[in-house]
């Protein structure tokens, strides 16, 4: 082979690796278009947006390797000429190899030129920028920018703003003041994958599809926002603005669905570093991302926080605020488990370090927080900020510790305050849902969905015309993960709780009171004269139970255990140890004796 023939064999295979990098992120971006069904909802332009994020290198390397090969062989190799191994009677075979070989070297010899090659990688990694750039949509002159800050495990008590007499949150208190303040905010659920996923598409968790905690035990990430399913950063973004997820949380990434529609998205939990997504540098990362953008075009940024999720671990000069006992204790996932199981007794002592280090967290969170919800007041006064939590924290209060494991309010009270332009500030005490942030979020922004909502605006109620508390929904259980499967519903006065059949799970034991051993039940209470659940009303007031329960039924909002099987099947992915490690520190595991998928 001549030294020409071998440089165009080099071309020849950088053209077949540009080729391949293209034609598969476009099937790729069409397969996407089709399966988000984003034609037939007006969101066409989502598909070019998306073919700009995919970076198919491993298929394209393939390409490339095949083109190498191919034009290796495609000289005499391919066409078999041997005498002793033809005989008179295998022309046939001749006529294919000779024809074979001519289309292989007419294929090098097409694509083995410079300008060829430069071509195709041009078109690899500029058409679809080029073509999301020219056709993308304009926001509307003014459109506001939006921020949501979500606090993991925050507890609405644990805060100054809401009462708490422990000065948690002094910076977060004073900010307040010029917001509005919603004092009884309600969670879909009690963990975070199924309390977000509403936050993204106004949906209770049962509807969107988001409601399985990742099991180590089986292999198994759990289920994912249903991809037909709508999110506020899909419509934002297919109006023109610009989207960025920040997120330190196992449970808000990409393979559950949480980035679609978003332009940017910082995966601190796998990408990253965990010490890298803590609140001072995540909000750094946030203002720098911000900051980058054109200032006509308006944005979205959600940020998932995780200081205040187990184990608490306060920098300095924050730890050691409050925790002054010496004692040598945290808590993780399977110190929680353990708890939970009876393995484990927590004394009086112990329970105080415990929330003596998650307070101290708090205030780490809270002393980061304010200096950036105040530049963003100050740097973009068309902003809206929605400080918010997914889901509270149990200190012993029903007997356990952690989180995911029921509905009482520690878990589902939840912080929240908006500051958006041209708002007073006020408090609110009628009941809000977590679902009702996503409507709120597209009304702000004169923009609708085009499917129904389960939420609906919290703008009447922060105007006046509206008064009373809303229904709130709630739901916790998934695929086995956790085990536990509850069901809620509150009308801001009246909670009825039912304790619903587990589905079936291999895993260890872990029954939470001694009342399940003989099957499901409910449970009443009146929050007013009662807000911390202790007294069960459901033998003297069955006429209420009965009320909130039919309430349910018809307003869609219940469905069985046996409904979460249906949205997790086939989604099993293997999950590497390390992994499974990480996972286990924050309760995202099962038993000891784990199938890592290798």
């Amino acid at each position: 082979m001549n030294h020409k023939n071998k440089i165009r064999i080099v071309w020849a295979t950088i053209s077949g690796w540009g080729f391949t990098f293209t034609v598969v992120a476009a099937l790729q971006a069409y397969m996407e278009y089709k399966e988000q069904a984003w034609g037939s909802i007006g969101l066409s332009w989502l598909a070019f947006d998306f073919w700009t994020r995919i970076e198919p290198w491993k298929p394209a390397a393939c390409g490339g390797v095949l083109t190498l090969i191919l034009a290796l062989l495609g000289g005499r190799a391919l066409t078999v000429r041997n005498s002793e191994l033809l005989g008179p009677n295998d022309s046939g075979i001749r006529l294919a190899g000779d024809r074979l070989t001519s289309v292989i070297r007419w294929g090098v010899a097409s694509f083995g030129r410079p300008l060829v090659a430069v071509v195709l990688i041009i078109v690899a990694h500029r058409l679809p920028s080029s073509i999301a750039s020219l056709t993308r949509p304009t926001a509307p002159p003014g459109s506001p920018n939006i921020v949501v800050l979500v606090i993991d495990s925050l507890r609405a008590d644990h805060c100054g703003f809401l009462g708490y007499k422990r000065p948690t949150t002094p910076g977060l208190d004073n900010l307040a003041k010029g917001g509005i303040v919603f004092e009884k905010a309600i969670s879909s659920s009690g963990w975070t994958k199924p309390a977000v996923g509403t936050l993204f598409t106004g949906l209770i968790p049962s509807n969107h599809g988001a409601v399985s905690r990742m099991s180590v035990d089986s292999g198994r990430h759990g289920a994912a926002l249903e991809k037909t399913e709508l999110t506020v950063t899909e419509i934002l973004r297919n109006q023109g603005w610009r989207t960025g997820v920040f997120s330190n949380n196992p449970n808000v990434l990409h393979k559950y669905g949480f980035t679609q529609g978003v332009e940017h998205f910082a995966n601190y939990w796998e990408v990253l570093s965990y010490e890298a997504g803590r609140t001072e540098p995540m909000t750094s990362d946030v203002t720098e991302w911000i900051n980058g953008l054109k200032t006509e075009d308006p944005f979205f940024a959600y940020l998932h926080l995780m200081d205040t999720h187990y184990p608490y671990y306060a920098p300095a000069p924050f730890a050691g605020t409050w925790d002054q006992s010496g004692l040598d204790l945290n808590i993780d996932g399977d110190f929680v488990k353990r708890q939970i199981q009876g393995q484990v007794t927590v004394k009086a002592a112990e329970l105080n370090r415990i929330i003596d280090l998650y307070d101290e967290s708090i205030l780490y969170s809270d002393a980061h927080l304010t200096p950036f919800i105040e530049g963003l007041l100050q740097e973009h006064p068309n902003t809206i900020v929605i400080l918010v939590a997914d889901h509270g924290e149990e200190f012993l209060d029903h007997g356990h510790l952690g989180h995911g494991h029921s509905l009482f309010q520690e878990l589902v009270h939840v912080p929240l305050v908006i500051w958006a332009p041209n708002l007073e500030p006020k408090r609110i005490s009628y009941q809000v849902r977590l679902m009702d942030i996503f409507p709120s979020l597209l009304e702000w922004a004169n923009l609708s969905s085009p499917y129904e909502i389960q939420g609906k605006p919290l703008q009447p109620i922060i105007s006046g015309e509206e008064n009373g508390n809303r229904m709130a929904p709630m739901e916790t259980g998934g695929d086995q993960q956790p085990p536990w499967h509850w069901r809620a519903l509150s009308d801001g006065n009246w909670k009825w709780i039912s304790r619903e059949d587990d589905l079936p799970y291999e895993g260890p034991q872990m029954t939470l009171f001694a009342r399940e051993e003989s099957g499901p039940y409910s449970l009443l209470f009146n929050l007013d004269s009662d807000p911390n659940e202790q007294v069960d009303l459901l033998a003297t007031n069955p006429t209420e139970a009965r009320r909130l329960k039919e309430r349910m039924d018809t307003s869609n909002w219940y469905f069985p255990p046996s409904h979460i099987l249906t949205l997790t099947l086939g989604q099993k992915n293997p999950i590497s140890e390390e992994e499974a490690a990480r996972l286990s520190e924050l309760g995202y595991a099962g038993s000891e004796e784990t199938d890592h998928g290798n």
